[in-house]
């Protein structure tokens, strides 16, 4: 399995990739699986960098119950998706060169990178 690191640096392990579909394994503190097991889509994954690209920079509000107006977790809370996911997909973009994050207050944002 693959390793990966939220924002806020909490370790998960994962199996696939963004151009198909990722399944996110939660670690706990001594880095063991959790034995919980998210699968995110690729239409998701699609989804999100599509709407990166269109905007250009975006908050992410990964929030699960009450996500930030007009922020990515608000988008996949309107398609029924769980705004956690963020949490997996955007590092895993920012380590493919697609996005950059920064945080502002409390919120992080994510910007896409002028790749050429």
């Amino acid at each position: 399995m693959k390793r990966g690191t939220t924002f806020k640096g909490k370790v998960f392990l994962f199996e696939g990739d963004l151009t198909s579909s990722l399944t996110i394994y939660p670690v706990d503190n001594d880095g063991s699986p959790t034995g919980i097991k998210v699968n995110i889509d690729r239409v998701t994954i699609e989804l999100v960098k599509k709407t990166i690209g269109d905007k250009g920079t975006i908050q992410m509000g990964a929030c699960r119950d009450n996500p930030a107006k007009h922020s990515l977790g608000e988008l996949l809370y309107s398609k029924k998706k769980s705004p956690q996911w963020l949490s997996y997909i955007l590092p895993l973009l920012e380590e493919d060169n697609f996005i950059t994050h920064y945080k502002d207050g409390n919120a992080f944002w994510v910007k896409r990178k002028n790749n050429p």
